[in-house]
């Protein structure tokens, strides 16, 4: 009986969306923006504000170093919960549920309920993924965009899926697309290669499948790219060319060992790769005719694509384990595989591997998981957010606010470019805190002195740190010009400087 329960379809998906709540969304609140979260989460807010969907902006400079799907997603947060951190994070924490959801859906199609609750799982307590799943950042869109696409592909290529499959693959390979454009590209090259060493594409409807929904997600894509950079044309805006990560020769112990890494960070998971291959594989799962048996095929056509898309990575030239992220998706699956054929078809001495994998049970090793994720919220991620440049934005936005004079008020403009590049949370947060006080404050971001509007600056924010001291004269032209407020923010400097004839009299 209670076995029964818990291979009812509805239990395990509220099992999952009650787990996933907890781990991705206990104290999501908490802490202002840090690292690079101000970089996806301003421009939002400025993008909701402006009421421009097409064009982000950071500081009123055109922000295209990444395509805009995460500010289009963190519209929703931001409608229901204003321009603030949990309303950039908001939205991740539910595509990264969604992930979980869907890894149990295809686990448990491939691999019945028991596969499909353990995909679920290994999705959810994977520690690689519950930073970016609880930060304001594009990885967790772009991998949900990864495994639609990845998942609906080795349907199409491997158990033959029908439309609704090529559907999703093209919605998946969208999703990616407006995420993080080409960053998913080896994953989905290693499914196509994958799918064919182990056995699918053998038939034209695949085949023709997988060209389609390349072909509606290669369009889809081609399309918002088109409207946003018609959008931004003539406004000169900030890029970054994916060639930047690309091969290095520094980088070539990092290209060599991200195989390593990649296993290593994907862990426990990743331990799931080792029971497809072999001649006990073999022996388990073949068929009358001598072929390996369907779920075999797909569970190697898994594995060999997360091994092909390290491949293409490390052909790519990628050395940072971090770029290796999307292929995770592939990897919850085969733990289905595993979950299902370990009390039907694993031979002994397999199953003793097994379990010692789990330490003794899979209850034990996700008890073990699940401690794991409240350390992480409750202890360590605390530290990282403390970090924010909030309670230095806040002390910034106090001293200019005391600073100013009565007739000044109204509006400051202020130049910054690396304080923008460090941490741009902390100008945002000056802004709020001067407003309050009567101080309207206008940061605008001029990379290399170039600003990307017609304005008159009334001061600077500059970094001046052991690794960069800036030189306000880089930034505006103004000879007499006073520091009202010096801090640290996280390993940074910063500095803001006013025109003497704007400051205060008692000042």
């Amino acid at each position: 009986m209670r076995r029964s329960i818990w291979t009812r379809g509805s239990v395990q998906f509220g099992l999952l969306l009650l787990l996933s709540a907890a781990v991705f969304g206990l104290r999501l609140g908490d802490g202002g923006l840090w690292a690079t979260e101000g970089h996806r989460a301003l421009p939002a807010f400025a993008m909701h504000e402006s009421g421009d969907w097409l064009v982000p902006r950071l500081f009123e400079q055109p922000y295209l170093r990444k395509p805009p799907g995460i500010q289009w997603l963190m519209q929703a947060g931001i409608e229901l919960f204003g321009d603030s951190p949990f309303a950039a994070r908001a939205p991740v924490a539910v595509c990264a549920t969604l992930m979980v959801l869907v890894a149990w859906r295809f686990g448990r199609l491939w691999f019945g309920p028991r596969g499909g609750l353990a995909s679920g799982l290994a999705m959810l307590l994977m520690p690689w993924v519950w930073p970016a799943a609880r930060a304001a950042e594009i990885e967790t869109l772009n991998n949900l965009g990864t495994q639609l696409a990845a998942m609906a592909l080795l349907h199409v290529a491997v158990m033959r899926g029908g439309w609704r499959a090529v559907l999703l693959g093209g919605l998946g390979i969208f999703v990616c697309g407006v995420a993080k454009g080409p960053a998913s590209l080896a994953v989905l090259g290693g499914v196509v290669a994958g799918s064919y060493i182990a056995g699918g594409l053998r038939w034209w409807s695949a085949v023709i499948g997988l060209g389609v929904a390349f072909a509606l997600g290669v369009v889809a894509t081609a399309v918002a790219f088109g409207l946003t950079w018609s959008a931004a044309s003539g406004l000169d805006p900030v890029t970054q060319s994916p060639g930047e990560f690309l091969f290095e020769l520094e980088t070539l112990g990092g290209i060599l060992l991200l195989p390593i890494a990649a296993f290593v960070a994907s862990l426990p998971a990743s331990l799931a790769l080792l029971f497809p291959w072999g001649p006990d594989a073999r022996a388990e799962l073949t068929t009358e005719k001598g072929r390996p048996h369907l779920r075999l095929r797909l569970a190697r056509a898994l594995a060999w694509s997360w091994i092909l898309a390290l491949v293409l990575s490390m052909a790519a030239g990628l050395s940072n384990v971090r770029y290796a992220m999307p292929g995770v998706v592939l990897l919850p699956p085969l733990v289905g595989y595993v979950a299902w054929a370990w009390p039907r078809v694993l031979m002994e001495k397999r199953r003793l591997i097994a379990r010692a994998m789990v330490f003794g049970h899979p209850a034990v090793l996700g008890a073990c998981l699940l401690a794991g994720a409240v350390v992480w919220i409750g202890i360590y991620e605390p530290s990282r957010r403390a970090t924010s440049g909030e309670q230095a934005g806040r002390a910034m936005g106090t001293a200019l606010a005391g600073a100013i004079s009565e007739a000044a008020r109204d509006e400051i403009v202020l130049a910054a470019d690396e304080a923008v590049e460090a941490r741009p949370e902390t100008l945002d947060y000056a802004r709020r805190v001067a407003a309050r006080e009567g101080v309207m404050l206008r940061f605008v971001w001029t990379p290399d002195g170039v600003s990307p509007v017609d304005a008159e600056f009334d001061g600077v924010v500059v970094r001046s740190d052991p690794d960069l001291d800036e030189d306000p004269a880089s930034l505006i032209n103004a000879a007499d010009l006073v520091e009202v407020w010096s801090g640290e923010v996280h390993k940074f400097r910063y500095r803001v400087l006013i025109r003497r004839d704007l400051i205060a009299p008692d000042n």
